[in-house]
């Protein structure tokens, strides 16, 4: 009498095999797409960190306060700025040695390597106006400057910035300056519309 031998036959192996790289196939996409939403959310975070720690110096001190961004290059940095002279936190006065600016410049966006500060390849309306924002337009606007003021009461400068990745997928961090609430929005291609993030 024959044994019978175990194992598992070349065709049921390549069954096998055509089910694992179709599900592999059809994942990848979606894994990728994850990934970047991902990055987006966390550059997001991270921006939205900065800014909270602006205002929350400026009601902690009593005194206006702000976060400096400035661009080196192709890098944005930012850093931590106190009025010293009662009159708010102003370029000049940081330029003069004025108002101070705390510790050093510090990298935006340290952790990402797909996400950056900028505008997208494409024209994208501006939220509140729904004009198309101008190609040569700052990605870091907060009225005509760089600069994210606070007051002692939490009050700030409004103003925005846009990160983007690779794909074109668009976020933007808006500070409301009255109550200087930061909110997170993503860009919506198809409808050319912005929603919660």
């Amino acid at each position: 009498m024959f044994r019978r031998r175990k194992g598992f036959a070349l065709v049921e192996m390549l069954a096998v095999v055509a089910i694992v790289g179709l599900i592999v196939a059809v994942s990848v996409p979606a894994f990728g797409t994850i990934r970047r939403k991902a990055a987006l959310r966390a550059s997001v975070h991270e921006i939205r960190s900065v800014i909270r720690l602006g205002r929350s110096r400026a009601i902690a001190r009593g005194e206006h306060s702000a976060i400096k961004f400035r661009k080196t290059g192709e890098v944005w940095t930012w850093a931590l700025v106190d009025d010293l002279d009662g009159d708010g936190v102003r370029n000049d006065d940081i330029l003069a040695g004025i108002d101070l600016v705390i510790g050093r410049y510090r990298d935006v966006l340290v952790a990402s390597d797909e996400v950056a500060i900028a505008l997208p390849s494409f024209p994208v309306r501006d939220p509140d106006t729904k004009k198309f924002l101008p190609a040569n337009a700052s990605p870091v606007r907060f009225n005509a400057s760089t600069l994210c003021s606070f007051g002692p009461l939490g009050g700030g400068t409004s103003g925005s910035i846009f990160l983007t990745n690779r794909w074109d997928d668009v976020a933007m961090v808006r500070v409301s300056g009255a109550t200087g609430r930061v909110r997170a929005i993503l860009y919506d291609r198809g409808t050319e519309t912005w929603g919660g993030l």
